[in-house]
């Protein structure tokens, strides 16, 4: 779509851009931040597309959660390996949040490490015996640990995978044990050589059976 016009909202000021294809360019030389928000309004010729219709194959569309899913819509976080520091999301649209939306088309990866962590915060402890990792079909990790935990610092490892060489849904069945935090560590990125992506999460689901 064609952009008409750029405003600065904060003092309803035109702001100077260049659209080349898909890229827009602003210029924001005389732009002060606002303590709270600076907000700038990006005005289009026309209405954007609708999206296409996705079918069943691509993936869930309905955003509902599964039955006794107990990772939906909790707090995710894109961490380090370790978990030592929280990463930021890959193309800055990665979010943390997509990894438990319930919508395998949405997805959730860090940037910056090839190797880092999806952590899932149930918000309260439960007794947890199965963790459903859905890997998008463009990065998976080769080797890969599933750990949980009752306070965030003391981990116990329910699963251990290695010599994986294909996306798709791993399913972990386990002995039930008490759990508030879960994390899928992706020790190493896709491919036989691990060459290519590095471990994108489409779904993490965290069932008590």
């Amino acid at each position: 779509s064609r952009v008409k016009s750029v405003v600065l909202m904060n003092n309803n000021t035109p702001l100077s851009f260049e659209q080349k294809g898909t890229e827009l360019t602003i210029v924001l030389d005389k732009v002060n931040a606002d303590p709270v928000d600076t907000i700038i309004k990006i005005e289009l010729n026309s209405p954007l597309p609708p999206a296409p219709a996705k079918t069943s194959q691509e993936g869930s569309l309905s955003g509902k959660p599964k039955p006794g899913n107990l990772a939906s819509q909790k707090p995710a976080k894109l961490l380090s390996l370790d978990g030592s520091h929280e990463l930021t999301p890959c193309v800055n649209s990665r979010f943390a949040s997509l990894g438990v939306d319930n919508n395998t088309l949405t997805l959730a990866q860090a940037s910056g490490e090839w190797s880092w962590t999806f952590q899932v915060d149930l918000e309260t402890i439960s007794k947890v015996s199965r963790i459903v990792v859905i890997f998008d079909k463009k990065g998976y990790a080769t080797e890969y640990k599933v750990l949980v935990s009752t306070d965030g610092k003391n981990w116990n490892g329910v699963a251990e995978v290695s010599n994986n060489h294909k996306a798709g849904i791993y399913a972990h069945t386990f002995s039930a044990m008490p759990a508030r935090y879960n994390r899928v560590q992706g020790i190493k990125p896709d491919g036989p050589n691990q060459e290519g992506t590095h471990m994108i999460i489409a779904e993490l689901e965290v069932y008590e059976k």
